[in-house]
């Protein structure tokens, strides 16, 4: 059955249908545009690693797996995928973050070839112990370079500090000591699971036929054959809802020293909650610590940053953060003016003339971002793997009000959750 899901922000509407073995397929035809794209996602990410198996049994996996799986999942007996997509004109890649792996192109011809090679090469498993092995030095490889990586290092001290047990503390590619105990074994149990049809997302955005495209995947689909799905369960460990420290230092050799400043968030109660939570807290932090905000123009007169200092979000239904940071002259000083501020500004809350500055220019930001097809593509992904519905992010962005957003503001904002990371050539601070 064909669904259509109004997009009110930009006036198009988005075709999706399940076909007989499970696969969500999405279509966005937009008239006129040249190219296509496409992104092909699995509901598993780095904290996936604890989890029953469609052979029923529990596992736990080394951390790492989702990511030294991606890089598997382009290993085909027969050609280098890279150098297929580059035949036929397309740009391929992949990644993974935490909570979902995804798989990608973009492309101005040959997009049904394209197509039929994405969905092939990621439904062909092709696992055997030599490759595992070499693949595992290549990864090491990238670790080593990302521990070297003080903008890195400095998020993920972050993140210890402030979760105990949850995995969002953990590398996205795991430790050199955790990829050595990654088996074939193992990767296809995770590749069985996670990569049925039933538990993952096409979605197709383009100047493309609704009808005829999903025709085209349906009938790919066909000649291949999968196991019976089922709803995956996955297990995380309790987390509590305290900080593990104030404070991590790490001493590294920067230019500048670069600070992050992390609130650990409440959970939210379901997914509506969850979307309300994010677009509030985005309306609200841009207010207050936004480059056209008071205060950000105060930190970068004083020369407590520099341009670089941002902030986000990341909210799911099972971790929830916010982080501020950047590069900092001075960061005692930089916390010892930038967090009592905080605080007022968060006490007093936000008024509703900049509230309705701000939702004017993220309505307006929301409508030009749909003319990117991987930003449109990538944006409602992450929005459908985290269980919420995109068609009501525009209507909630035009409706949230001014005690919502405060209300949210102080939830998530929470002064007795906050930690700070450091990364600095000094030995102490």
């Amino acid at each position: 059955m064909m669904i259509q899901e109004i997009n009110n922000g930009i006036n198009e509407i988005l075709y999706s249908t399940i076909l007989e073995n499970g696969l969500e397929v999405v279509v966005h035809p937009k008239k006129g545009f040249h190219s296509k794209y496409a992104l092909f996602a699995t509901k598993y990410g780095s904290i996936d690693s604890d989890f029953i198996g469609l052979d029923g049994k529990r596992h736990k996996v080394p951390e790492g797996i989702a990511h030294f799986l991606e890089h598997k999942v382009f290993d085909m007996p027969d050609m280098d995928v890279f150098e297929e997509f580059s035949k036929i004109g397309a740009s391929a890649n992949a990644y993974t973050n935490y909570f979902l792996t995804a798989y990608l192109f973009s492309c101005t011809k040959n997009f049904e070839k394209a197509l039929d090679l994405l969905l092939d090469y990621v439904q062909t498993p092709y696992f055997y112990d030599e490759s595992t092995e070499k693949e595992k030095g290549i990864i090491e490889q990238e670790i080593k370079m990302y521990d070297d990586n003080p903008e890195w290092r400095v998020q993920i001290n972050l993140l210890k500090s402030l979760y105990h047990n949850h995995p969002i503390k953990d590398d996205i590619a795991g430790t050199v000591e955790s990829i050595y105990d990654i088996t074939t074994e193992e990767l296809l149990t995770c590749y069985t699971t996670f990569y049925h049809p039933s538990n993952m997302v096409l979605y197709l955005v383009g100047d493309i036929d609704v009808d005829e495209t999903i025709a085209f995947v349906e009938s790919n689909q066909k000649k291949k054959e999968f196991i019976d799905g089922r709803e995956i369960e996955k297990f995380y460990p309790d987390e509590p809802s305290t900080i593990v420290k104030e404070k991590h230092v790490e001493k590294m050799s920067v230019s500048m020293p670069i600070i992050t400043i992390g609130f650990k968030h409440k959970l939210p109660e379901d997914t509506k909650e969850l979307l309300i939570n994010e677009i509030s807290l985005r309306i609200a932090l841009d207010n207050i610590i936004g480059k056209s905000s008071n205060l950000y123009q105060e930190i970068y007169e004083m020369n407590l940053i520099l341009d670089d200092f941002s902030y986000g979000s990341s909210i799911n239904k099972d971790y929830s953060f916010t982080v501020l940071g950047g590069s900092s002259p001075n960061p005692e000083k930089l916390i010892d003016y930038l967090i009592p501020k905080l605080k007022d500004v968060v006490n007093s809350g936000i008024i509703k003339k900049d509230i309705e500055r701000t939702r004017r220019k993220y309505i307006g930001q929301f409508i030009m971002g749909s003319d990117s097809l991987g930003a449109a593509a990538n944006r409602y992904i992450s929005y459908k793997v985290r269980g919420m519905e995109f068609a009501q992010y525009f209507d909630i962005l035009n409706s949230v009000d001014e005690e919502t957003i405060n209300i949210v503001l102080r939830e998530m904002m929470d002064f007795d959750k906050i930690a700070i990371s450091i990364v600095d050539k000094r030995v102490a601070l």
